[in-house]
């Protein structure tokens, strides 16, 4: 009577009943709960009817947990493995109890959670979680992107409602050498439930940007609250979408709408959750940038200006040097341009041989080595494309898109009409 109704409540002194061969008190408390939905309790009492011998109430209650919702069941008891065994090994065509034995078994058996999921989607290829949860271990386990994909889309055409799993399906394309194009369409097709998850708008807005269409980005990256999560990054990926664009403008002839655009990503948007830092983030890509426009419209004082800044960056990112470099030239320092530039090649070099070092504690921190690898042909591509050679430069963006290619601002210097499948 004082026991409320919460089921592991029951589960756990059924299981002290049990462990003690009190199968007759462990069936009279678990039969006390009225109506209970965690299919547990079912495989509990036809477990302990099976020990008492009563196989036909043993069966009936296997039975009903085939009928229960897996939601909010989380079973973490060492009897609950050989209670989800039992209830495998008498009916073999039941799903629901080897998805459960799977989640029980990942933590510490992988191979073995694996085997029942897959048992669980032979029994039924329709239950979504099943095929979402191969889908996560391919790809952390088995570190399989594109067997992960195929689980999640299979996952994804039977329930399209996980916000989550459009975030994960856009981790598992960018790892793989997938057409991202394909993971964009089903993220637009589905936008309202993307935008229920902390970081998949995030991925929307760097496959637009990845697309060229910064248009759609930015109107993204206007509307979209964004809330703050661990190692996340979204500023940079704002300001890249605006400057991107301003560089379309720009060559349109565009000057003004090139300056907003300019002006706006060094802003710092509410919607975004970030602050500024104690350095100068992306401002020397932005500075340097509002210098040409200025320049192009002959306003020398000006440009002038937008090049000092750019040169006196306190940068957060090693390519930022790459446009501190370019607007020393500008205001006639190409010594100190050309050791920039010589910087770059020797820290893309670097990056080669031994990896980026990684600081921080988040998950979204630790970057694929496929990234960093991609990175450092692409730090050597700034340095010898600032030095005038223009061909090494180009093979070496191609190895940046070789090793990931999905790569924005490598595909950007290349022109992504083309030449990113060509890279793939």
């Amino acid at each position: 009577d004082l026991m409320q109704d919460p089921d592991n409540n029951h589960l756990d002194i059924a299981v002290q009943y049990a462990s003690a061969g009190l199968y007759e008190e462990g069936i009279e408390l678990l039969t006390s709960l009225e109506a209970a939905e965690n299919p547990l309790v079912y495989y509990y009492l036809g477990w302990m009817y099976d020990r008492k011998g009563d196989n036909n109430e043993a069966i009936k209650n296997l039975r009903t947990a085939t009928g229960k919702s897996p939601e909010y069941c989380f079973p973490y008891r060492e009897e609950s493995r050989k209670v989800l065994e039992y209830a495998t090994g008498i009916l073999p065509d039941h799903a629901l109890a080897y998805y459960l034995l799977g989640n029980l078994l990942y933590d510490y058996r992988k191979e073995d959670a694996i085997s029942a999921w897959e048992k669980a989607a032979t029994a039924d290829p329709d239950f979504s979680m099943i095929w979402r949860n191969l889908a996560f271990a391919a790809y952390h386990d088995q570190k399989d992107a594109d067997k992960a994909i195929d689980y999640l889309l299979k996952a994804l055409e039977g329930d399209r409602d996980q916000p989550l799993w459009y975030a994960e399906l856009a981790r598992y394309y960018d790892a793989s050498d997938r057409n991202y194009l394909e993971c964009l369409a089903l993220l637009e097709e589905n936008i309202e439930v993307v935008r229920k998850d902390v970081t998949a708008p995030k991925d929307v807005v760097k496959f637009l940007n990845l697309k060229g269409d910064y248009d759609k980005a930015i109107n993204l990256l206007k509307t979209q609250h964004f809330r703050t999560w661990e190692g996340g990054i979204i500023l940079s990926i704002y300001v890249d979408a605006l400057v991107l664009r301003a560089g379309e403008k720009m060559a349109a002839g565009n000057h003004t709408g090139a300056l907003e655009d300019l002006e706006a990503a060094l802003l710092y948007p509410a919607n975004l959750e970030v602050g500024k830092t104690t350095d100068d983030e992306r401002a020397a890509l932005v500075w340097y940038t509002m210098g040409e426009v200025y320049e192009s419209l002959g306003k020398k004082k000006d440009a002038r200006s937008n090049y000092q800044k750019a040169a006196e960056t306190n940068n957060n990112s090693a390519d930022l040097m790459y446009y501190q470099a370019l607007a020393l030239e500008k205001l006639g320092e190409a010594s100190q341009a050309e050791t920039l530039y010589d910087e770059l090649i020797g820290r893309g070099k670097l990056w080669i041989e031994r990896g980026a070092t990684v600081s921080g504690i988040g998950v979204d921190e630790i970057r694929p080595a496929r990234e960093i690898f991609s990175d450092g042909y692409y730090l050597q591509a700034l340095g010898n494309m600032g030095l005038g050679h223009e061909v090494e430069a180009e093979k070496l963006l191609g190895k940046s898109l070789k090793a990931y290619p999905n790569h924005l601002w490598a595909n950007a210097l290349l022109g992504r009409a083309g030449n990113q499948a060509n890279h793939r």
